[in-house]
């Protein structure tokens, strides 16, 4: 377990027995994480949209399951302790352990399992930089296991279905190759006038629109709705540059130096532009919006005959790098980190709870809760003398169901729909209270914990929104 991880109370129960089958080396369940994923928290839709994994471990790890070729993912497993020492221990020669220790006991005749079951809570990347260093020392690990034949011989070990595997996460390496190409294409299309696909709008629509629009579907459908096919265009757009790049370094020097971990529980008073990172997406932006603007202009006011700049796929070519354009510009505003002042996160969870201040006992329940304090409603009468003998009192909050009591500072308080908000902080807690807030907090499946499932439709007015309003820039914070 990654020490940014809490095991639900029920994860040795859900697990442990599958051991009993002596054949069975190491179960992974999945990755789910109790933050928001830092690009649908950036536009504003932390509440709607899943992180970018749904689609790996909701559909890519099952369908390993079957061959034998699960991914072990460096957290929220177990294996035995006998398979381990078998192979030596940890394989570390590469930048990431989980993976190549994986592949070094399926190399050895092991069997690994997938239970895809939510088990755990992670703590996500908080921002875009972060998000980036992680995916590329990622990439980084997985391209170091085909430098490593010696020690990891899957070409000669693996039976054919687990080649293809191993063959497909190869290929899916170079991923961000394709997508820099697709993203360039249309621009030396719109420039130059040279376009790859020869083909008439009824024809690309006949031939290559419902392969298009089977993919979109198939895509949503094989990740159960949890993930949209444009959300996951979003994402490899934003990374291709940064992967491009290290794509490079490891071509030149597979084992060159990489980060360690990832960067948790960051802090930032202001926003983050990291124009740094996605400059290239900036460049490619503001050519396509300038040759869009000229062609159109020069088209519509007759400054040039139409003849003269016409050619076969014009309108699929301009469709094309409209579509790129809407895109490049969602991930570039994704990636404005917004501030994270916050020293822990609030969660909606609705707990019954008794407020004891100044001799006086009120019954209320709590709207969100932190490992730090929490936003209650207390039904109290609404009279000034009482609501000003409250503030900036010490207090004691008891939760009955969960036999647990805390003491509180009122720092603010709000009067709302006739009832008395208030937000308190948590004063001298002893680690047995921070236990007790720990297991309310992650150990438990709760409502608000439920896989979210937008779809395409709900995904992309969504993104769409986000994008046109251009929230990450608009937003203003004291």
């Amino acid at each position: 377990m990654d020490a940014d991880f809490v095991p639900f109370k029920n994860f040795l129960n859900r697990t442990v027995g599958f051991f009993q089958n002596p054949k069975f080396d190491l179960i992974q369940t999945p990755q789910f994480f109790y933050n928001p994923d830092y690009q649908a928290r950036n536009l504003g839709l932390e509440h709607m949209l899943p992180s970018d994994l749904e689609n790996f471990f909701g559909y890519m790890q099952p369908s390993r399951d079957t061959a034998n070729s699960v991914i072990c993912c460096g957290t929220s497993y177990l294996v035995r302790r006998s398979t381990i020492e078998a192979i030596g221990g940890y394989y570390t020669r590469c930048c990431v352990e989980d993976y190549q220790t994986s592949l070094r006991i399926l190399t050895n005749g092991g069997r690994l399992i997938y239970l895809n079951e939510i088990l755990s809570m992670g703590e996500s990347t908080r921002t875009f930089a972060d998000f980036i260093d992680q995916r590329l020392r990622w990439l980084q690990g997985n391209l170091q296991v085909y430098y490593c034949g010696d020690d990891l011989p899957i070409w000669t070990k693996f039976n054919w279905i687990q080649k293809t595997y191993v063959a497909m996460q190869l290929y899916y390496c170079f991923n961000p190759l394709f997508r820099v190409f697709f993203l360039i294409v249309p621009l030396i299309t719109l420039y130059i006038g040279v376009l790859p696909i020869v083909a008439t709008v009824n024809e690309y629509i006949y031939y290559a629109l419902p392969f298009t629009i089977l993919n979109i579907i198939s895509f949503s459908w094989a990740c159960d709705y949890r993930l949209s096919f444009l959300w996951d265009e979003v994402y490899n757009t934003t990374f291709c540059f940064p992967a491009l790049q290290r794509l490079w370094l490891v071509l030149r020097n597979p084992f060159a130096k990489a980060s360690t971990a990832t960067r948790k529980g960051v802090k930032a008073e202001t926003k983050n532009y990291n124009f740094h990172i996605n400059w290239q997406l900036l460049v490619i932006l503001a050519f396509s919006l300038f040759g869009i603007s000229i062609h159109l202009v020069g088209t519509f006011s007759g400054l040039w005959s139409v003849e003269k700049v016409e050619f076969q796929g014009k309108q699929i070519m301009l469709f094309w790098i409209i579509y790129n354009t809407v895109i490049i510009a969602t991930s570039i505003l994704s990636g404005i980190d917004q501030p994270v002042r916050r020293a822990y996160d609030r969660f909606p969870l609705q707990k019954a709870c008794k407020v004891y201040i100044d001799s006086h006992v009120y019954d209320g329940y709590t709207i969100n809760l932190s490992e730090s304090g929490a936003n209650i409603v207390v039904k109290v009468p609404i009279d000034k003398n009482i609501i000003n003998n409250i503030i900036n009192q010490s207090a004691l909050i008891e939760f009955n169901e969960d036999d647990f009591s805390v003491e509180v500072q009122v720092i603010r308080y709000r009067i709302k729909n006739k009832y008395l908000h208030i937000v308190v902080n948590f004063q001298n807690v002893s680690l047995i209270q921070n236990r007790c807030l720990v297991e309310m907090l992650y150990c438990n499946w709760n409502w608000w914990k439920q896989r979210k499932k937008p779809g395409f439709t709900d995904s992309f007015l969504a993104l769409m929104t986000a994008t046109l309003t251009l929230r990450p820039v608009r937003n203003s914070y004291k």
